[in-house]
């Protein structure tokens, strides 16, 4: 399947890619993410272990919070601000927990395996976001 539209341009990948690890079903490495309205990207460790999305500052580094995943949806958003992103959106059950949260990356098939990754855990959020 080709993901690349004949408008996209992909970048070298200055973060890691996404590493799977002897066992196929986690995915680590270091990417940008964002909250809700936060308009800022950060460079930070993510380590996908499911059920759980775990978020540090950097690798090795203090881990910022912990996802359940089953209770987030997932959309490939596309461009935005320059990083290939998707996102993670509550799907209500924790309110106490982020609401959005945008994971982008430099390369779009960097930000696709994560993407792909998610989509066999997480159910896809149906309606565009504006």
């Amino acid at each position: 399947m080709n993901y690349s539209s004949p408008n996209s341009h992909l970048h070298p990948n200055t973060f890691s890619s996404p590493s799977r690890q002897n066992n196929l079903s986690q995915l680590e490495g270091s990417l940008y993410a964002k909250q809700g309205a936060s308009m800022t990207w950060k460079s930070q460790y993510l380590q996908a272990t499911p059920p759980n999305l775990y978020i540090y500052e950097q690798k090795g580094g203090k881990l910022l919070f912990t996802l359940h995943l089953q209770d987030y949806q997932v959309l490939w958003h596309g461009q935005l601000q320059e990083k290939h992103t998707f996102v993670l959106k509550n799907k209500g059950e924790r309110i106490k927990d982020i609401r959005w949260l945008y994971i982008g990356a430099d390369s779009e098939t960097t930000a696709r395996n994560w993407y792909h990754f998610f989509l066999s855990i997480v159910v896809i959020f149906p309606l565009p976001l504006y």
